[in-house]
């Protein structure tokens, strides 16, 4: 069995100013950030990893960087893991963006974000760690669940959250979770649990 081990990136510049932002580079994880990666990191102790890959943001990668120096695997960046696009919306205001009509702002869909998350995933054949942003791993674990956004609205994946999908069968093991449980440990381990997601 392989696992994907999909964690949001630590607190960053933009999301401490209320600023949606899709750019590569401009707003690096903030020392909170840092320390939440670092906590991170020290759950990931033990755990046999294949690979960590990390979107091209600049807070995403920080945070692999951080991880990755615990796992001992150099992170690889796939521009499948990015930032949702956000078009005209880019580096405004979140409360403006609340009220604003994201597809005609040209802001990518909730289904491209899903369908190039479930990319990433099919190509998974080991465990493997992905840091990504809070709206593709929505998508992606929504989708599994088979439930569009407005459905999944209540799922909230925390900075540097754990969320554990089973690429083979697609069962979602946790979802945003702030530690590897001793079930998570075990499955990661190589194990399985009585119990589930």
């Amino acid at each position: 069995m392989s696992f994907l081990v999909l964690l949001r990136h630590g607190e960053s510049e933009s999301n401490i100013c209320g600023i949606l932002s899709s750019d590569l580079e401009g707003y690096p994880l903030t020392d909170k950030g840092r320390i939440q990666a670092a906590r991170c990191s020290h759950e990931m102790r033990g755990l046999r990893f294949g690979g960590i890959f990390t979107s091209p943001v600049q807070r995403a990668r920080e945070t692999a960087g951080i991880i990755a120096g615990e796992i001992g695997i150099a992170p690889k960046v796939d521009q499948r893991l990015i930032e949702t696009a956000m078009g005209k919306l880019n580096n405004t205001s979140a409360k403006d963006a609340i009220r604003a009509d994201r597809i005609r702002a040209g802001s990518e869909s909730w289904e491209s974000q899903a369908r190039r998350m479930r990319e990433f995933m099919a190509g998974i054949s080991e465990n493997t760690i992905a840091v990504s942003h809070a709206m593709p791993i929505r998508a992606l674990v929504s989708s599994i669940m088979e439930m569009d956004e407005i459905e999944s609205f209540g799922i909230e994946i925390g900075f540097v959250s754990i969320t554990v999908i089973d690429v083979g069968s697609e069962r979602v093991e946790s979802i945003g979770a702030r530690s590897i449980t001793p079930r998570l440990r075990s499955i990661l381990s190589g194990g399985r649990s009585e119990g589930g997601a």
